[in-house]
């Protein structure tokens, strides 16, 4: 098998800025069922947004499940129509109470950590200062996201909120992800931020060689070829064909989660992945109309969001893999064994997924389309 590039680094932004979020949480424990459920949306949610995402052109890489749990926090407060193209678009089936709770089941499940890996979740709330919420709201996602209320003067100290914010996001993600609110976004008008970080550290089950990285041809979309860093191994791995793509998975250590590639076949294209059919709006309208917004179970002030905002990070190397992204909320295959050995030569555009492989969540998805390009 042979993997892209000694070192591969990423970035794409993207962001929430709104006026808030939540609703009451029920007491009731969480069942299996509801977790399977709610991971099943999410995964749906990804596959919808890279249909939409991918249109442009170059890599790609997202947290899909850092913007699902960001957009939970402001679905608890949303009401009406407003409620119900969220839930739609973000593929949410479950009753509010059981959605938070399986969101609070899988936050605790990867802020537990593994002996081999990093992987960590945290979630804030930063209000303007003197701003009424409803208790249900506040007590919600402190108990199902552990999201503590930080005050903050929106009206008077924009830039000071700015940067608190921004440190916190820096933190959280160990100074992957800098600048997530970039200037001009927050203004004296903005009430709420709700943000989400997630970060990610793991070694290879087995790692790569780096003597045995040599330079290959990367062949590009455009037909032109780069030449670029490729990795070798030969080993046993999870393996499956479709008529049109390879798909490979490589376990981090301590088997709890793995990347994901799928590579067209050399006389496919990228575009015949087909993740989520044709490309298509996502539905969720009403939440940043100023005029018919519906948050009324934040606050009994009017809310809308103004921005939703999203960077990601990712390094791969011999060793392992070292992701991060984070969100701001603003308002205002089945795997078969074969005897005969395969070559996986990922010399071509494709996907990748990294995944918890003990409840199938999709944590961070991407395209290699340039290696070259950052």
């Amino acid at each position: 098998m042979k993997a892209t590039a000694g070192i591969v680094r990423l970035v794409l932004g993207l962001a929430v800025i709104f006026a808030l979020v939540s609703t009451s949480a029920s007491s009731s424990s969480v069942s299996a069922g509801d977790v399977k459920a709610l991971v099943s949306g999410n995964n749906a949610f990804a596959f919808d947004l890279y249909s939409v995402v991918s249109s442009r052109d170059g890599n790609l890489f997202i947290s899909p499940y850092s913007i699902s749990s960001a957009l939970a926090m402001t679905y608890a407060g949303a009401r009406g129509n407003t409620a119900a193209q969220m839930a739609d678009a973000l593929h949410y089936d479950l009753a509010p109470e059981q959605l938070h709770e399986s969101f609070s089941a899988l936050s605790r499940l990867f802020n537990s950590g593994g002996k081999t890996y990093r992987l960590s979740v945290a979630n804030a709330l930063w209000s303007q200062m003197g701003l009424s919420f409803l208790p249900e709201y506040i007590s919600m996602a402190e108990k199902h996201y552990d999201a503590g209320l930080k005050e903050v003067d929106f009206v008077y100290r924009t830039e000071e909120a700015r940067s608190a914010i921004n440190r916190w996001v820096e933190d959280k993600t160990e100074g992957k992800i800098i600048d997530l609110i970039g200037p001009g976004v927050l203004d004296p008008l903005t009430r709420l931020v709700l943000t989400n970080a997630i970060y990610f550290k793991g070694q290879w089950e087995q790692q790569f060689r780096p003597e045995q990285t040599e330079e290959a041809a990367f062949y590009l979309s455009s037909g032109k070829q780069a030449i670029v860093p490729f990795m070798h191994q030969i080993g046993t791995f999870k393996y499956a064909e479709t008529g049109s793509t390879q798909v490979l998975e490589l376990p981090y250590s301590g088997n709890e989660l793995a990347m994901t590639v799928l590579l067209p076949k050399p006389d496919s294209s990228l575009a015949e992945l087909s993740l989520s059919g044709y490309l298509r709006q996502l539905g969720m309208i009403d939440a940043f109309d100023d005029n018919i917004a519906d948050f009324s179970g934040i606050s009994d002030t009017f809310l809308y969001i103004t921005h939703v905002l999203h960077k990601a990070f990712i390094e791969v190397n011999e060793e392992g893999t070292e992701a991060a992204a984070a969100t701001a909320v603003v308002v205002g295959t089945k795997s078969i064994r074969l005897d005969l050995p395969k070559v996986f030569m990922a010399d071509r555009p494709f996907v990748f997924l990294i995944r918890d492989v003990r409840t199938g969540s999709i944590l961070f998805m991407g395209r290699m389309a340039d290696p070259l390009s950052q």
